[in-house]
């Protein structure tokens, strides 16, 4: 077969691009981290791109739903971390339908038609679409549902990050196996079954009844996307090993490198053609048709790229210079497709790889020293020890993640989260991931010796008190946008101007007191006028708003939200979204609020708003962050009484609702901060018995170190006090 070859890079996305898919050989989507999920079509030799903003927070899953009506051109189909799924006409100016239901990240999608739509969550979920609307939820997995697959209107496959797949009849669970020995990141149809990857870096085939054919071995790295190529008879790749993979016959006979990281997508256009999106923030298409091949300086440009970038001794392991041949190796064919050698060239070492369509070694970069390695490195301006790339496990891009030996590595996690604004659920896996890379290396806080146990330092550095935690997260284009899609057609519609204020407002680094006073009129003009169903982009305004408040502004902003803490109840859709949003503003306003009577208000708002067991999770997150922020205030304030009169109202929650670690962490981050006050803490030991509700939610979520690391704190303050 012929080499695929690049046609077209296309870069006009501002962060990584996390999913593409094939609508035509002349349209292509694409969602990225930068918000916006859009369509390029091709002009001549050229492809443009409209984009759309109408998510909060990063896209990450995209596909093409074909239509069942032939006279119609079918949807885009795009998932984002606000929960939210949205179906976009392929000629429409807006979206034509929300999907609301999932409780996190929707992280992965594929469709039939718009009748069978089914996409996967880091709620641990699957759903089936008709439309708008859910008509199956899919649960069984114990973690996120990185892959999807629809076989037919009532036939599923699904893969999880707890490693294992599921074959779907319906609702019931026809197979479930144990497929990769790392998370499971994608599914697709082939023509024996289908194709999984993991982060183990290996391919498997199966037939549809789970029966294991093939293993693929090839990348060095985790494995993102597959696709399949009908006309070609071909399996694509592609992944964190800096390359997409193209396999016939279970082979591999081309290994694409690019001048980028993580690869996180890969699409199969009809005519052959594959597109890919990565880290970089580029879509590219690679063709093995003369014609629809780039232009000779646009491959040049490419090529050179490739072989000048970077390739971290950490990849390729310790080089000794002096051992290494020189270009004389490259006169030996390499055996397989995709070997490696490194070539010592003067004082440099050059990595090559062999292509076994081309019979020829290509340059793919230049090995330099691992970050890390014996000395300081400089990072926004401060020098650490170690400054890594981080892939989170629940599919992020990798991100930079500074370290000093002196740090407890549970700090550095926490910090490295709040910065990228993180779960802190991640905790564990970036502690993990430190220890690795570190060999345990850690320096003692309490002294200037060195020592090899990495527990040393995180004994002595307590967690407690925590600080204030605020919901600063926001996609504010897609909030506005949503704003005014509502404001053309409502009855009782907002000036244009106004909304165009907020925007502008909005979209400030620093608002002033008369600016903010101006935006939280204009959403209060919408929550007045708007129904339920349309309130939530300015509630969600209002809780950015609520950030670093003036006094009398706080003041306002908190009588709102008391007020709708105490009418919005949890029982519908739009409820639901507007009470958790409501929690968000009020965890925000803490820290401004100085006055007995408003911070009795907060507390009123938090008994009033304490979760039950089938709250969805984002609610429950929202409650114990303001808890948490509660707590600090108290601590701040020294307000003992109030904070003994808060400790119930946190046991009651661990001890009748351990299903979400996440809340529970933040709740047990709250009473632990209250008992830095000697008087909560032998209340708190004495009266309520928090070591037995803290040992319950402790060995609940005991694969999260953090829990056994908070209790152990948490008893040794209980400790102290009694």
């Amino acid at each position: 077969m012929a080499s695929y070859v690049l046609s077209k890079e296309l870069v006009e996305h501002e962060q990584d691009v996390r999913g593409v898919c094939s609508i035509s050989d002349e349209l292509i989507g694409s969602a990225s981290r930068d918000g916006k999920y859009g369509i390029w079509k091709k002009d001549g030799d050229n492809w443009t791109p409209q984009f759309y903003e109408f998510h909060e927070g990063f896209v990450n899953s995209i596909c093409y739903v074909p239509p069942s009506d032939p006279s119609t051109k079918g949807f885009l189909f795009s998932g984002g971390q606000d929960c939210s799924g949205i179906l976009h006409e392929i000629q429409g100016d807006s979206p034509a339908y929300y999907l609301f239901g999932h409780e996190s990240n929707i992280c992965s999608v594929h469709a039939i038609n718009s009748t069978t739509i089914i996409t996967g969550s880091w709620d641990s979920t699957a759903r089936v679409w008709s439309y708008g609307q859910c008509r199956i939820v899919l649960r069984g997995h114990e973690s996120s549902v990185w892959a999807v697959l629809a076989l037919g209107e009532d036939s599923f496959v699904t893969g999880s990050a707890d490693k294992t797949i599921k074959i779907w009849k319906g609702e019931k669970v026809v197979k479930s196996f144990v497929a990769h020995v790392d998370c499971v990141r994608s599914i697709c149809k082939i023509p024996q079954g289908f194709a999984s990857c993991s982060n183990d870096g290996i391919i498997k085939l199966w037939t549809l009844d789970g029966h294991l054919l093939h293993e693929l071995h090839g990348h060095t790295s985790f494995v993102y996307s597959l696709t399949y190529v009908p006309t070609l008879n071909l399996l694509v790749s592609c992944g964190e090993d800096k390359s997409v993979r193209v396999w016939k016959d279970s082979k591999c006979v081309q290994r694409i490198a690019l001048p980028t990281t993580s690869i996180w997508s890969v699409a199969a256009l009809p005519n052959g053609d594959i597109a890919c999106g990565s880290s970089d923030g580029a879509v590219r298409i690679f063709t093995t048709e003369k014609g629809r091949m780039a232009p000779e300086a646009e491959l040049k440009s490419f090529n050179g790229r490739v072989s000048e970038y970077a390739i971290s001794t950490q990849e390729v392991g310790d080089v000794k210079k002096g051992s290494l041949p020189g270009l004389e190796i490259l006169a030996t064919p390499g055996k397989n497709e995709g070997d490696v050698v490194m070539v010592r060239v003067n004082n440099d070492v050059e990595a090559y790889q062999w292509s076994q369509l081309e019979g020829d070694w290509k340059k793919v970069g230049q090995v330099v020293d691992a970050v890390g390695s014996n000395r300081k490195q400089l990072y926004n301006g401060q020098e650490y020890d170690y400054v890594f790339d981080v892939d989170v496990a629940e599919g992020l891009a990798p991100l930079k993640l500074p370290y000093n030996v002196t740090e407890n590595p549970f700090q550095a996690a926490i910090r490295f989260l709040e910065t990228n604004q993180l779960p802190a659920s991640y905790t564990d896996e970036v502690v993990q991931f430190i220890q690795k890379n570190t060999q345990g290396h850690t320096v003692d806080t309490s002294s200037t010796s060195q020592s090899t146990n990495s527990s040393t330092s995180t004994k002595n550095v307590t967690i407690f008190p925590v600080g204030y935690l605020l919901f600063t997260t926001a996609n504010v284009s897609a909030m506005c946008n949503r704003l005014l899609s509502l404001n053309t057609t409502h009855a009782n519609a907002l000036p244009q101007g106004d909304l165009d204020k907020l925007q502008r407002i909005l979209s400030m680094k620093s608002v002033n007191d008369s600016d903010r006073q101006v935006a939280i009129e204009v959403c209060l003009n919408v929550l007045d006028r708007f129904n339920l169903s349309e309130r939530f982009p300015a509630l969600d305004a209002l809780r950015l708003l609520a950030i670093q408040c003036p006094q009398d502004l706080c003041a306002v902003l908190l009588e709102v939200f008391a007020q709708l803490a105490q009418s919005i109840t949890v029982t519908g859709k739009f409820e639901s979204i507007n009470s958790m949003l409501t929690l968000r503003g009020l965890a925000n306003i803490v820290p401004n609020v100085s006055s007995e009577e408003d911070i009795a208000k907060l507390a009123n708002c938090l008994y009033k708003t304490t979760p039950q067991a089938e709250y969805p999770k984002d609610y429950k997150v929202a409650f114990a962050t303001l808890a948490m922020n509660l707590s600090i205030l108290y601590i701040k304030k020294n307000l003992e009484e109030a904070a003994i009169e808060l400790l119930p109202v946190l046991t009651n929650f661990l001890a009748t609702d351990s299903s979400e670690s996440e809340s529970c962490y933040r709740t047990l981050m709250a009473l632990g901060s209250l008992c830095t006050l000697p008087n909560v803490a032998v209340a708190a030991s004495q009266v309520y018995d928090v070591r037995k509700v803290t040992e319950k939610v402790s060995k609940t979520f005991s694969q999260e170190s953090r829990f056994p690391e908070a209790k152990d704190q948490f008893f040794a303050l209980l400790d102290k006090a009694t």
